[in-house]
């Protein structure tokens, strides 16, 4: 009777060794991964983002990123920019955005390189130039971004971000809005940015390092 159950015992390990198995053998996805947290994340542009809106370019002499993660390795950061002495070239239109300071939106930048633009219920991004007015509504897998681990003069890793995103818009232009546009459009977002990682409170630097998914 001994001798059976410790046969059945191992056919019973064999057969859960072998549903074991297969999850062993899946893929890690890519994660940014931090020292330690609570964590700010912050950033801005290597050189000036180029935004193409229907042939003509909005381009802001300050852009920021704000982000806070509270656990070592996250697969999406939530990110709050801010945008300052904007200009679009049709006819040097000063331009202002709005709808991120306020916290009703922000961007959710994930490791597998798309982005997506949130907002709570009945709010969206606002571009307001004058007569040109070009609405940004919440919308998911917006382009993408390219990211690679960088090295700052301490040793320490950053994150560099390249993006090609494209967003969708709605124009609600005025009378001689000199972007000639209504409706339906698009924005077109290219440029690079370096963030870097600090502990919360504290502003002590940490390592910031992207991990790309394995299979």
């Amino acid at each position: 009777m001994l001798r059976k159950l410790e046969v059945l015992g191992l056919i019973v390990f064999c057969a859960l060794s072998a549903t074991e198995i297969p999850r062993a053998v899946g893929h890690t996805p890519a994660e940014f991964i931090f020292d330690e947290t609570p964590a700010t994340v912050t950033g801005n542009q290597a050189e000036l983002h180029r935004f193409t809106i229907t042939g003509h370019q909005l381009a802001c002499t300050t852009i920021t990123y704000h982000g806070v993660v509270s656990v070592t390795q996250v697969t999406q950061i939530t990110i709050i920019p801010t945008y300052k002495e904007c200009i679009i070239n049709a006819g040097g239109l000063s331009a202002t955005v709005t709808g991120f300071s306020n916290g009703n939106c922000w961007y959710a930048f994930h490791a597998n390189g798309f982005v997506d633009l949130e907002c709570k219920a009945g709010t969206d991004v606002t571009v307001d130039a004058g007569t040109c007015v070009i609405h940004f509504p919440p919308q998911a897998n917006i382009g993408t971004v390219t990211y690679t681990t960088g090295v700052r003069p301490d040793g320490r890793h950053d994150l560099n971000l390249q993006f090609a995103v494209t967003l969708k818009t709605v124009h609600t232009d005025g009378f001689l809005c000199a972007l000639t546009s209504t409706g339906e459009g698009s924005l077109v977002w290219e440029g690079e940015s370096t963030w870097i990682a600090e502990t919360q409170p504290g502003n002590i630097p940490l390592n910031l390092t992207y991990a790309p998914t394995i299979a």
